[in-house]
């Protein structure tokens, strides 16, 4: 991951110079290339860092950590950020270059009727963040965009997979709603209503410019950016509408719908086989549980993802079978 957040945890730390070089020798860290904008650093170092440097501070230092942290010390992706139009478009970007902040973890940006949100998660195989770490990590989707919209609004809900601080209503404050602890997910819900805020920092120029650097090039092609549009919008709580895909690809539904008649293709078949594609692909990197994946690609269980992944290979099999 990016070396600068956790960098800044050590400059808030305050260590005398000789305890702190002695810290990051220990982890093989060297402060002056942490400094580098461009440094990373390990998830295991970052996560030790991050345990050690929180002890005793306040139950919300991690959930406001990123009221003290500049947007574009997120490199490339931080200043593609800051110069994206609106919110919500701010937030598909991060989601969408989010692997060059925070290896090994993955951001999903889930699309509902009244709510979006954005879910964290690690592979169960590494460490799993130290709470204020996962608590800055979804505090700062929400705190950097009311600083670049200039607009105060609350998440409609935060979940968290650790278990509560000593005062939890410290981090409800930040979030300004309750906060559930103990869940699947790492997950902060916004309220649709907020989705199309302008950015106070927009900068349609520099924009395209990062897009082109960070290798931002979208599908030409119309069925690949159904799908891509599909796969974005999976959430668990079942499939994208086709009204709610066509206003996404800024089509009315009927311009969508004919235009799968067309090449003999129905809406549900498309999604069904994205769902498909994206949960066998999840399940072979094999770095999220079942239930992790289930949620991802919309399925309330894994239950559910069972009787799909029956399903598809009877499917298969029956192609085979006709071919």
């Amino acid at each position: 991951m990016l070396a600068q957040w956790t960098w800044q945890l050590v400059r808030e730390a305050g260590l005398p110079a000789p305890k702190q070089a002695a810290l990051l020798a220990e982890l093989g860290l060297d402060a002056s290339a942490l400094s580098s904008p461009d440094a990373t650093i390990a998830h295991d170092a970052a996560c030790e860092l991050w345990a050690r440097l929180c002890e005793g501070r306040p139950d919300d230092y991690g959930a406001r950590f990123p009221e003290r942290v500049e947007p574009r010390s997120l490199g490339l992706v931080g200043y593609l950020a800051v110069a994206s139009p609106s919110l919500g478009e701010m937030f598909a970007r991060v989601v969408r270059f989010h692997h060059l902040v925070k290896r090994p973890a993955t951001a999903t940006l889930v699309r509902e009727k009244r709510t979006f949100s954005v879910v964290e998660a690690l592979p169960p195989t590494v460490r799993p963040w130290p709470p204020p770490l996962a608590e800055s990590v979804l505090s700062a989707w929400l705190l950097i965009g009311r600083r670049l919209t200039g607009a105060s609004f609350d998440a409609a809900a935060v979940r968290f997979q650790h278990g509560p601080p000593r005062v939890p209503a410290r981090i409800a404050r930040v979030f300004g709603c309750d906060v559930t602890w103990h869940a699947p997910v790492n997950e902060l819900v916004l309220p649709s209503s907020i989705w199309d805020l302008p950015l106070v920092t927009s900068d349609p120029t520099l924009l395209r410019y990062l897009e082109t650097l960070a290798g931002n090039h979208q599908p030409q092609d119309e069925v690949e950016r159904l799908r891509t549009e599909i796969a974005r919008s999976l959430s668990g709580t079942g499939s994208p509408s086709l009204a709610a895909t066509a206003r996404a690809l800024a089509v009315s539904a009927r311009t969508l719908q004919r235009r799968l008649d067309a090449q003999g293709m129905s809406y549900r078949d498309v999604v069904d086989d994205v769902r498909r594609e994206t949960a066998e692909r999840l399940i072979d990197e094999g770095g999220l549980s079942l239930v992790e994946i289930s949620y991802l690609v919309g399925f309330n269980d894994p239950s559910a993802l069972r009787k799909a992944r029956k399903r598809w290979k009877q499917r298969t099999a029956q192609a085979r079978t006709c071919a």
